[in-house]
């Protein structure tokens, strides 16, 4: 899945965005907005993981082995690792646990592996871009990190 054409967007892409610090990437995320909720194969890169002390090298690490998110038209989503797919999760539109303000919520099942008390928000930050935040749900809602989704066409 790696060698998708991915839609071109000069003005932000994964590795402007993997510069911007945990501030910047929120700033960035609030400019965003939401037409819908995207269909198909995203290209994915972990941008920053802030539980820990080296946050950029950890989200580095955690890049070689996921890769994207697929997009399936009955609201679902389905993570893709290296060589499979797995983690699926529902995806409507919603508040922000943060902001208010819509964005895309996927929302991870309880008892999924590595993910149970997780959820994801979106905003698309240029066209086919999308700018996310994992968060973790217990005790209380809690940003755990970034990533960028790129779109990609077939």
């Amino acid at each position: 899945m790696d060698d998708c054409e991915c839609a071109p967007c000069p003005e932000i892409d994964a590795r402007g965005l993997s510069n911007l610090s945990a501030d910047e990437l929120e700033e960035v995320f609030h400019s965003g907005v939401v037409n819908g909720i995207p269909l198909g194969y995203a290209k994915g890169r972990p941008l920053l993981m802030l539980d820990y002390r080296r946050p950029r090298l950890r989200a580095s690490m955690s890049g070689m082995v996921w890769k994207g998110k697929h997009f399936l038209p009955d609201g679902r989503m389905i993570n893709q690792w290296v060589g499979f797919r797995a983690v699926g999760a529902d995806v409507w539109i919603e508040a922000s646990m943060f902001d208010g303000q819509p964005c895309i919520h996927i929302e991870y099942p309880p008892n999924a592996a590595v993910f149970g008390n997780s959820f994801d928000e979106l905003r698309e930050i240029a066209p086919s871009v999308f700018l996310g935040r994992f968060c973790e749900r217990c005790p209380t809602p809690r940003l755990k990190g970034y990533f960028v989704l790129t779109m990609c066409s077939r």
